[in-house]
């Protein structure tokens, strides 16, 4: 029995061994370059070297390097600039936004998961994993959170007739380079009332997205993506002939698809603007059979501006 114990016990240290072997292996040797004034140049170079320490697929190194980072704390008119790349890829520029040693390692941070992310190195390495795979290793080992609040107006044709609602959005967004996935509220209210005649009063929507954008490097670039969630219509209305006087309320709930465009500014810094439209289909038809408010398929488009933090 102590025999059959000690076997044991040797053979999940020896895997421990290989696991831990295995995972070092798998990084890529990382030299490291650091340019910076005299007063910041050690600070930076032990924030550059801690980054890529805790870094899923790299590692800093002496020798035997597989690739070459240069990072350069660059001061213009006051205001401080991180340039990084590896090799010979194109540099990656972001601001510090802020005077103290915390705003530099924050930027740092985010220097080297954008620079880092697109290694060719690591995203060149064939016969691993399958496409969707390799996505789902980079969302949760390079990606970055983002909280996104935005101002709608969505406009829906109601008996013929435009009817308007502004609203609110809020989502939780992970992104990696020029692609990201996340899950958004959106609700909103018709302002104004209207006594006898028909109209759309309150939208509601949960839905998971996902969005490409053109470029992963510039400043400003466009983007389309999809989302398919529950959606929810609310209607007043007057009720149909003999079924009673007065307005009645009908409310249809279902799935459905958007298609989504827009722009994002800023998209070097971690403050962004997105200006965005959305076309939202249900996949459902406002029928009420009871009380004969409405019966008919209400598709919406939204228009939005907001923030991504």
């Amino acid at each position: 029995m102590v025999r059959h114990l000690g076997a044991i016990a040797l053979a999940v240290a020896l895997s421990l061994c290989l696991s831990r072997r295995a995972t070092a292996a798998g990084q890529v040797a990382t030299c490291i370059t650091v340019e910076a004034n005299p007063e910041d140049h050690d600070a930076l170079e032990r924030l550059v070297t801690n980054e890529v320490a805790r870094h899923p697929s790299h590692r800093p190194s002496h020798e035997h390097c597989e690739t070459h980072l240069g990072v350069e704390l660059l001061l213009v008119r006051g205001d401080r600039f991180l340039t990084g790349r590896l090799d010979g890829e194109v540099p990656q520029r972001i601001a510090v936004e802020g005077k103290n040693g915390r705003a530099l390692e924050h930027a740092v941070t985010e220097l080297l998961r954008i620079v880092l992310g697109n290694d060719p190195v690591v995203l060149q390495v064939p016969g691993q994993q399958s496409f969707f795979a390799a996505r789902v290793v980079e969302l949760k080992d390079l990606g970055r959170n983002t909280l996104d609040v935005a101002a709608i107006e969505a406009v829906s044709l109601v008996s013929g007739r435009p009817s308007f609602q502004p609203g609110l959005l809020l989502g939780f967004t992970r992104e990696v380079s020029a692609w990201q996935l996340g899950v958004e509220a959106m609700f909103a209210q018709r302002l104004d009332s209207h006594p006898g005649r028909l109209d759309l009063d309150t939208l509601g929507r949960l839905q998971v997205t996902g969005s490409l954008y053109f470029s992963k490097d510039a400043d400003l670039s466009g983007f389309a993506g999809l989302s398919l969630g529950l959606g929810v219509e609310r209607f007043t209305g007057p009720r149909g002939a003999g079924l009673g006087h007065g307005d009645g309320l009908y409310s249809a709930v279902g799935p459905g698809l958007g298609i989504r465009s827009g722009i994002e500014l800023f998209r070097s810094t971690t403050t962004r603007v997105t200006l965005f439209g959305e076309a939202f289909f249900p996949f459902f038809v406002a029928s009420d059979d009871d009380t004969e408010i409405i019966k008919s398929w209400v598709p919406t488009l939204s228009l939005g501006a907001g923030a991504r933090f």
